[in-house]
Parts: structure tokens; sequence; C-alpha cells
């Protein structure tokens, strides 16, 4: 039995443990899902704890621990019609009716509920409702719980102040013609100010966002992700290669990301610096491009496309067959594929946006050039593929940083979470 495990058990407070995680997904919903996925199913391997994972959109995985938000087809029906109507009125998830069926079929009473990333998922009104009755502690995933609906502000510096004039209205989760952003935005202030709810943030940088929307007037707790180090590891990259078919003496840059598409990714920025590249080399891309036009555009690049891959297993030799690990996203509130591929011993090439420069230093762990600079991108690769030992110095250093993110931290630093809360709940 692990350290975490055991602290639990010396815990009195936390014997009967019963927690509520609410998210969008399950481990197929993205790296956010995956996280709130992979606390549940931690937290239920603890003695003296049950907990529960609420969830909007079900994937492929399915656990006895895991819930439905929606319930049955027709309450999903029912539900699916308030999300349009919410919608068309420029409040989407505002006027959703998810908590009660949460309410109504929960089969215990939760001590606290957890939510993550909720956008199209769960109602802030609702959120507000539960977090006068009961603990709640809020992860915030992406931007969304401090701007009026979009997942990251960007060049946008709106949320500061008040959101207004969005320029992502069309873009998911808001993809509305009504600007209410200043409205939905006002609201997360109010619910923020009551005090009800804690706040929980996997970076500084996200930290040092949430500050700036001037909702909290504390800095949130900050419980960086973890990093599974029994799945993702360094390989033997002859062997993996072998394995998946791949040539042994190729330099292999691999990207990933659950939608190449999503201009956020960066992906306009990967393909100008392979196209500049000027050495000879071939893509790994785990994930989905789902636009031809994209397609297209990989066109004359040798890329080998393998699709949205579920198995960590396999994930992980993906990581260990290649080179370097090529992410060119604009904006990150921790970055779980950066992680991973550092765990393997594969140096990340990346921009240094968001919380990226927090797991990655540069010339040390891997290449950060300024963000949306092609031409950096491109003297951070050739450096790696010019220099054998330089990319061996920073593959190993990338593994080590790696070994910071450990399982046992993530579940101690939520459990020290939940405890202060209840604490603070019975003074």
């Amino acid at each position: 039995m692990n350290r975490s495990f055991n602290l639990l058990n010396n815990n009195k407070m936390l014997s009967s443990l019963k927690i509520a995680i609410i998210s969008k997904s399950n481990a197929d919903g993205g790296g956010a899902s995956r996280m709130a996925s992979d606390l549940a199913k931690i937290l239920n391997q603890c003695k003296g704890i049950t907990a529960h994972h609420w969830m909007g959109y079900r994937g492929n995985e399915w656990e006895p621990y895991m819930r439905f938000l929606y319930g049955g087809k027709a309450f999903h029906s029912f539900q699916f019609v308030c999300r349009m109507f919410s919608q068309l009125l420029g409040f989407p998830d505002f006027f959703t009716p998810e908590i009660f069926y949460l309410w109504k079929k929960k089969e215990i009473d939760y001590n606290i509920y957890h939510f993550h990333d909720i956008s199209r998922t769960f109602s802030p009104i609702a959120l507000r409702w539960l977090a006068k009755r009961r603990p709640v502690a809020w992860t915030f995933r992406d931007c969304s719980p401090i701007t009026g609906g979009c997942l990251y502000p960007m060049e946008c510096n709106a949320f500061r102040s008040r959101c207004r004039k969005c320029p992502q209205l069309r873009v998911w989760p808001l993809q509305t013609f009504l600007d209410a952003t200043g409205i939905m935005q006002d609201y997360k202030r109010e619910t923020a100010k009551l005090g009800i709810l804690t706040p929980v943030v996997a970076s500084q940088w996200m930290a040092k966002q949430v500050m700036e929307s001037g909702m909290f007037l504390s800095s949130p707790c900050i419980i960086p992700n973890y990093v599974d180090l029994d799945i993702f590891h360094p390989m033997p990259k002859t062997e993996v290669r072998k394995k998946l078919g791949f040539n042994i003496g190729s330099f292999i840059i691999m990207m990933s990301a659950p939608k190449l598409d999503d201009k956020r990714k960066g992906a306009f920025f990967a393909l100008n610096a392979l196209k500049n590249l000027n050495r000879k080399f071939e893509v790994i891309i785990t994930g989905k491009i789902s636009s031809s036009k994209l397609r297209k555009q990989f066109e004359g690049i040798p890329i080998h496309e393998v699709g949205y891959i579920r198995d960590r297993f396999l994930l992980a030799q993906y990581y260990s067959a290649s080179d370097i690990f090529l992410f060119p996203s604009l904006a990150e509130t921790f970055c779980n594929s950066v992680l991973e591929a550092m765990a393997c011993g594969t140096p990340p090439v990346a921009f240094q946006v968001g919380a990226i420069p927090e797991l990655i230093t540069h010339g040390f762990h891997g290449w950060l050039a300024s963000s949306k600079n092609i031409d950096e991108l491109v003297k951070g690769m050739q450096i790696l593929f010019d220099q054998p030992d330089i990319r061996n110095a920073w593959a190993k250093n990338a593994q080590k940083k790696s070994l910071e993110y450990h399982r046992n931290e993530f579940i101690n630093s939520h459990i020290s979470l939940y405890n202060n809360i209840l604490k603070y709940q019975m003074k």
C-alpha cells in the first residue's frame, strides 16, 4: 500500500469521505476530463473514501463508480432541448436542468462536490445553488470559470474588467449569436464573492489569471497534474520502433492533440516550421485531423497519422519512439502531453506560453520559442536534429523533471484540500 493510502488510514476526519467528481467526460474527453477521471479512480482505491464520477458525456471507458449526469433517454432529451434554448438566448449552459438529476439520483450524501471542466456540462446557476448547500471545490481546467464563457481569452484582455464584444462568440463552447458574455461573467463574479466555493488550479500561470480577473480576493490552491510513471517512462527506442513499424534510423517528430484543427493547438505554426526545417524527418500525429483543408496542407510532409490513442501504454510507446515532441500550443493551463513526453525521455519543443515554462526550462529540458515565432521553433528542432549529445542531455533532464509530478503528490494534495474544506465548514 503506497504512501498516500497510509496517510488516509491515519486521518480520522476522512475515514468515511464521500466525494462527487463532476466533469465534462471521462478519460476519453481530453486531458482535463482525464485528470478528473484519474482522480476518481485513485480516490476509490483509498480506504474510507467513496468517489463517484458524474459526467455529461460518456466515452468508451465505463467503470462502476461512474455516473451519467443526464440520466436516461427522456431526461437526456429534455436536457438537450434546454441547452439549445439557453444557447439561442445567448446563455450557453445557464438554463439547463442537470442539477435536478444529480440531486435526485445521488445514492449517497456527498461530503464534497468537486467540479472540473464543466463547459457545456453544468449550469453556473446550479453550481451556485449547490455551493450554498454543500462544500464545493472547483478545479479550473481552463479559463471559462473566470470569463464570459471562452476557454482561453488569448489576446483578449476584457476578462480582467468585464467581458464584452466577445471575439470567440461563434467558437465552442459559446457558439451563439447573442453576446451575453458580460452578464455571464458578472454572475460568476457574484458567485465567487459569496465565498462559497474553493478555487483550485494546476499551475502558477492559471493562478495569476484568476487573480487578474479580480474574482477572488486570495490566490487559489495550486495542485499540479500528475503523470503515471508506471506507464510513461523511457523505453528502448529501437525496440518500440520495430514494434510500431517505424524506420529505426529515421528522425521522428511527434505531434499530439485531440483535434489538430483547433487553432489554439497551433497546427499552422507547426506546419510552417516543419516545411522550413530542411532536414530529413518523419512525423507521428496522435490525434485527429478533421479538416480536409488542414490535411491537404500536410501534403509533402511524411506523416504517420495514428488517430486518438486511448491506450496509454501504446501512447507511451509513441512518445518513446520519437526524437522530438513538437507542441506549438498557444495557451495551456498545464500540459499533460508535454509532461508525458518528458517522462518518456522525449525533449519537447514548444512555445513559451501559459503554464508550459513551468515544466520546461529553456535549453535544459527542451526548447521554448517565443509565441508564434516559427523561426525559433525551427532553430530548436535543428539543434536537436544536429546535436545528438544535446538531445540526449535534454531527454535525461526532462525525464528527471517529470519525477516531480508523482501520483502520490497529486492524491495527497487533494486529500489535504478536502480535509481543509471540511475543517473550514466545521468552524
